[in-house]
C-alpha cells in the first residue's frame, strides 16, 4: 500500500465537493505522478459520491484514499438515512446519473454499513505504463 488518507468536510458547505477534488488531486499526484489518468476517474467517483452524500443531507462527510500499485479505493462516509441504489432515469432528469457514472467507471462499487451511517466506496484500476512518445 502506498497511501491511506483520510479527510473530513463541512457537509452543509457548497464548496465541500470541490475541496474534496482538490485534497484528492494532491494526494493522488504525490502518490501515483505517472498516472494522471487515473486521477482524473478517481476525482470523478469522488464528486458524484461526495454529491450523492450532500444531497442526502448527511451532517458528517467523510473521506478516504486507499492507494496501492495497482487501485484506487475510494470511500465516502455519510451518516445521512437511506442507501444509494442505481435509478433508471430520464434522459431530461437532472439527477440519478451518479451511481451510474460510478458504476461505469470503477471496477466495483457498493455500499457498507455502519452504525452510525454507511461507507459507499469504490475500486478504480492503475494502469501506469511506460510514457509513449508519439512524435517521428
Amino acid at each position: 500500500m502506498l497511501l491511506t488518507r483520510t479527510s473530513r468536510y463541512q457537509a452543509g458547505d457548497a464548496s465541500a465537493v470541490t475541496q474534496a477534488r482538490h485534497w484528492c488531486r494532491n494526494e493522488l499526484s504525490s502518490a501515483l505522478p505517472q498516472s494522471a489518468e487515473v486521477g482524473y476517474d478517481v476525482e470523478l467517483v469522488l464528486s458524484e459520491l461526495v454529491t450523492n452524500a450532500i444531497r442526502a443531507r448527511c451532517r458528517d462527510l467523510q473521506v478516504t484514499l486507499v492507494v496501492s500499485e495497482r487501485s484506487v479505493r475510494v470511500e465516502v462516509f455519510d451518516d445521512a438515512p437511506g442507501t444509494p441504489a442505481l435509478v433508471a432515469f430520464q434522459p431530461d432528469s437532472d439527477h440519478g446519473r451518479g451511481l451510474a457514472i460510478v458504476a461505469a467507471v470503477s471496477q466495483e462499487w457498493g455500499v457498507r454499513p455502519a452504525v452510525d451511517g454507511k461507507h459507499v466506496w469504490a475500486v478504480l484500476s492503475v494502469h501506469v505504463g511506460a510514457p509513449t512518445n508519439t512524435s517521428h
